[in-house]
């Protein structure tokens, strides 16, 4: 399974959607934004 990191409406949709697109399983982990160190 493959993991991805990111917040909404970020870049982390373009891998979202390819995962979509092929069929992958995927684990979506939200961070917060902004970030909190």
């Amino acid at each position: 399974m493959i993991k991805i990191y990111g917040t909404e409406n970020s870049r982390a949709m373009r891998p979202i959607w390819t995962a979509e697109e092929m069929g992958l399983d995927y684990e979506l982990i939200m961070m917060p934004f902004p970030p909190r160190v």
